[in-house]
Formats: C-alpha cells, structure tokens, sequence
C-alpha cells in the first residue's frame, strides 16, 4: 500500500511525522496537535486474473508478453486524532474526486472504492488521546504480472525410441 502514506499527507495537511503507519502506539501529541495512523486491516484477491496476450514490439512473431492483471480489495483503518476527525475522514473519501489524489492512488496502483464511517471513539475508553474518529476505507487493487513467452522454433525430427515401434 505504498503512495497511501503520500495521500494522507496531500489531503489532510497534516505534518508528515504525525502520520504514523507502524507505531501505532504513538505517544500522546499534545492537543494542539492532529495526527492519523492507519492499518491494512482486511483484503482479498480475486482467483479468477484477467489474460490478455500481445506481440511483443521489440521482438515481433517470436515474443509474445503474456498480462494477468490480478483484481482484489484492501481495507485500511484509519483513526483521526482531531477535534474536526469526521470532517478530515469524510475530506478523505471525497478526494477521490479530484485529480492529484487519483494520480497519488493510481501510482499506488489502487482506486478508492468505499468508505465506511466516520465514527466517534472519543468516549469509548479513558484514553489519553484527545478526540478520536475512525473509519475504514475500501481500495480496488490490481496487481499486474507480465511474462514473457518466446516462439520455438518448428523443426523436423525423425527416428525411433527405444524399441523401434514408435515412429517420430
């Protein structure tokens, strides 16, 4: 999931060092500061990859490039710790209306598919975290595999294998 890291800092404005991915534990920042931290939490890959074959350009009737492009979900969780959380979370869900979070999410080889949320976990626990608002978001993902396959060249064999009864 790498270019969310790069997304969230686009969007929510947030300095950079307070977007934690690992860490999750992070201290407490104080209230005059916003930070996000955000998890995989959930996925999965389609078993079912999508084929397409083309003439090589550089090498064309003896290369052929084979693509399996690989459809799947990823679900991140993501938790806002500022008093304007909601706000900043549904900001997230509606960049992908705009050019520059596409191309970030599109680098990233992912497009934003669903938001569930925000919620309001500020009072679900004595925490020393000021207000907290989660949600998770659904990202289609592709991943793409190409390989390449050469055209042998046809030949001709004849003879026999081993007791003379089968005819090449």
């Amino acid at each position: 999931m790498d270019g969310l890291y790069d997304w969230f800092l686009l969007v929510t404005g947030f300095n950079g060092a307070n977007i934690f991915r690992q860490d999750q534990e992070n201290p407490d920042l104080g209230t005059e500061v916003n930070w996000l931290t955000y998890k995989e939490v959930s996925g999965l890959v389609r078993d079912y990859p999508l084929y397409k074959t083309t003439a090589s350009e550089d090498n064309p009737g003896t290369q052929v490039d084979s693509a399996r492009i690989i459809p799947g979900e990823s679900i991140v969780s993501v938790n806002v710790y500022a008093a304007n959380g909601a706000d900043i979370l549904r900001k997230l869900w509606l960049s992908k209306y705009e050019r520059d979070p596409r191309v970030i999410l599109k680098s990233a080889g992912v497009t934003l598919f669903q938001m569930s949320g925000p919620r309001d976990l500020s009072m679900l626990s004595d925490t020393k975290w000021k207000h907290r608002f989660q949600a998770d978001f659904t990202f289609r993902v592709f991943t793409q595999i190409v390989e390449t396959d050469y055209t042998v060249d046809t030949t001709e064999l004849t003879g026999t294998i081993e007791d003379d009864t089968i005819t090449i």
